[in-house]
């Protein structure tokens, strides 16, 4: 007689600790997902089984099969000012953990391959660098890592609402900061120029509806050169006009037509180092350089999306350099010598990271950055000279940080941004923090 020996043997689960850092915002969060198969008749098989898919191997599925995973570690790194402390949120394969500023957070058990990885929450004066989100190689009992680096813009002030007395706005258009620190802003809604602070301190104003000396027909882009003299493009009236820094009418020069020198709609407006006025004219699609008494210098460009072509050129700053860069509707920015000479261009359509939607005005006046109101994505945008994307801000609101259409923005040369929010009709200040 022979007898049979059933050995049954209940599933027996790994329990894996949490593990926590004591580091002051540094968090490692493990979750464990662990379907062990069909009961093995060895206690042994499943002890081994679980031992290495703790390690991040291969992790037994329902079916019996196993499945090949790995882990993502998440760091962020905040700095700035008027941090967002409220934290972030990461995704990563549908699963969502809160992260602080400065801290990490592990995910286990994601499949073998590519994952998405995705940063969340950040307030509208923080900026990511870099992709977000991003793609990570997940690879079989290893653990990849990825860093958010963050930054945020102090915001400074804001002035500014609706309407026509002192220090309101109707839809301002063109903003510049002259020699003095004084901030001059194109108040296009109500025909003036007015004239503020650095701090926003109204001081005065000049301007009105009209065609004579000194009056405005929709005034867009503003600049002003080394003396403090402040030039207007006016697009109603298609001219330009020049003052002194007080406002006393100095000259003016243009008409409507396709002439030299003429104007169809004269949009964008800068002035170079040697006294220069690049005036970009988008329905003509060129740029036209004057002396400073309005003199013309030369132009370039024609319609198209090739090099030195433009679809419809909104605004133009001129660097230390004197190189001059041109905001195109076709969303790029394009980068010339003072003589029209074609040297680079970036930018595509888009939302992402140095991609544009209808870029209005743009400032160079900060050595080595230039600065982008990326006015359809309601966000300011800063790169190099040379087109290397460096971080953004905003996004569309009411709230501080938050824009309407930004038409413009400007730089002093100590990493002051100002920005015309003309949707909101007022003036945003913000300070760089690298």
């Amino acid at each position: 007689m022979h007898s049979t020996i059933l050995v049954i043997s209940r599933p027996v689960y790994p329990i894996v600790p949490i593990a926590k850092r004591t580091t002051p915002h540094v968090v490692r969060v493990r979750i464990i997902r662990k379907w062990l198969g069909r009961a093995r008749p060895f206690v042994a098989t499943l002890i081994g089984a679980a031992a290495f898919s703790a390690c991040g191997g291969e992790t037994p599925t329902g079916n019996g099969l196993a499945e090949q995973v790995g882990s993502v570690q998440v760091t962020t790194s905040t700095t700035g000012t008027d941090l967002d402390t409220d934290g972030y949120t990461v995704t990563v394969a549908s699963q969502n953990e809160a992260i602080g500023l400065n801290a990490s957070v592990t995910f286990f058990d994601i499949p073998e391959g590519d994952a998405t990885v995705a940063l969340s929450g950040m307030a509208a004066n923080c900026t990511v660098a870099g992709n977000n989100p991003r793609d990570v190689s997940i690879s079989v009992g290893a653990t990849v890592q990825t860093t958010f680096d963050i930054a945020c813009m102090k915001i400074l002030s804001e002035w500014g609402e609706l309407g026509s007395a002192d220090g309101q706005f109707d839809s301002p258009h063109g903003i510049v900061v002259g020699p003095d620190g004084s901030v001059y802003v194109a108040d296009t809604g109500n025909n003036r120029v007015q004239r503020f602070t650095a701090e926003g301190v109204f001081i005065d104003s000049w301007g009105s509806i009209g065609v004579g000396d000194g009056e405005f027909n929709h005034p867009h882009g503003i600049g002003v050169d080394a003396s403090g003299n402040v030039y207007v493009a006016e697009t109603g009236n298609h001219r330009v006009q020049k003052f002194t820094a007080d406002g006393v009418f100095l000259a003016s020069w243009g008409s409507a037509g396709d002439g030299d020198g003429q104007f169809r709609h004269n949009h964008g407006l800068g002035v170079g180092p040697r006294g220069i006025v690049f005036v970009a004219d988008r329905d003509r699609a060129d740029v036209q350089a004057f002396s400073s008494e309005g003199g013309l210098i030369g132009s370039w460009g024609v319609p198209g999306a090739g090099p030195g072509e433009f679809s419809g050129p909104n605004g133009v700053s001129v660097d230390g350099d004197g190189f001059v860069y041109v905001a195109d509707t076709g969303n790029r920015i394009q980068k010339f010598t003072a003589d029209g000479t074609y040297v680079l261009e970036w930018g595509a359509s888009g939302d992402g990271a140095g991609e544009l939607n209808f870029p209005r005005g743009l400032s160079a006046a900060q050595p080595g950055y230039i600065y982008v109101a990326d006015r359809d994505n309601h966000r300011v945008q800063r790169y190099t000279t040379d087109g290397d994307f460096v971080s953004q801000w905003g996004s569309f609101g009411r709230g501080s940080g938050q824009f309407d259409r930004p038409y413009a923005v400007a730089a002093d040369g100590a990493g002051t941004i100002y920005v015309a929010d003309s949707g909101n009709h007022r003036i945003q200040v913000f300070r760089f923090s690298p």
